[in-house]
């Protein structure tokens, strides 16, 4: 009888340390894949930003020749196709840090930039 409960115990003691070490690798697993998918959509969404900003410049900048001469800062009119929720919004400065062109969602101020 007492070799079967000195088995019995090497037992559960070898099956709770594989269940702890197993449970611990899992959960490091777990966290570092947390953190390689939070940079990997990190730059993801700084990618489509780049590529919203490459592709809305040409468009502010040809407002702002045409509609330069008015007051700043002038707002980029929206058409009826484009939903009044815009998921971008842009401001375009000078120089000197003064908005010349911005969208409606960007509000009255500037955007505080480094």
């Amino acid at each position: 009888m007492r070799i079967l409960k000195m088995k019995n115990s090497l037992i559960i003691a070898i099956v709770t340390r594989v269940t702890v070490v197993m449970t611990l690798t899992w959960l490091l697993g777990c966290a570092l894949a947390l953190l390689v998918m939070q940079d990997e959509m990190g730059e993801a969404f700084d990618s489509g930003l780049q590529q919203t900003a490459h592709r809305i410049l040409p468009l502010a900048v040809d407002y702002l020749f045409e509609h330069g001469d008015g007051p700043a800062p002038h707002r980029m009119p929206v058409t009826n196709s484009v939903p009044n929720d815009e998921f971008v919004a842009y401001q375009i400065r000078d120089a000197k840090g003064a908005v010349l062109v911005q969208s409606f969602e960007a509000g009255i101020g500037a955007f505080s930039a480094p």
